[in-house]
């Protein structure tokens, strides 16, 4: 089952000529299955060399940020984030300890 990925903070610099370029890609990768959800966040180097302006970059939607951030961690990463909330979400679903309070 695939995971929403959303950026919804980056890290910019400013340029020379009154624009801003993206650094570091605040991300979150997120699994609900029925009621339960599972998150992982992180943050990793932007992967390209992305300048705008403030205002544009702060009209870019998430959609497209998050498709930054996948392309940022690459498809390993991206499966390997991928199977640990499903492993997260299988120890929700399965339990093989817990603790029993009276």
């Amino acid at each position: 089952m695939p995971a929403e990925w959303t950026n919804r903070v980056v890290d910019y610099e400013n340029t020379e000529n009154a624009q801003v370029k993206v650094k570091v890609l605040h991300w979150e990768a997120t699994l609900t299955v029925d009621e339960d959800t599972v998150r992982v966040y992180g943050t990793t180097p932007d992967s390209e060399d992305r300048v705008y302006t403030l205002p544009a970059l702060s009209n870019v939607p998430d959609s497209v940020r998050a498709g930054w951030v996948l392309a940022a961690l690459g498809p390993d990463e991206v499966a390997r984030t991928e199977e640990l909330l499903e492993t997260k979400m299988n120890q929700i679903k399965n339990p093989t300890s817990g603790t029993l309070e009276f």
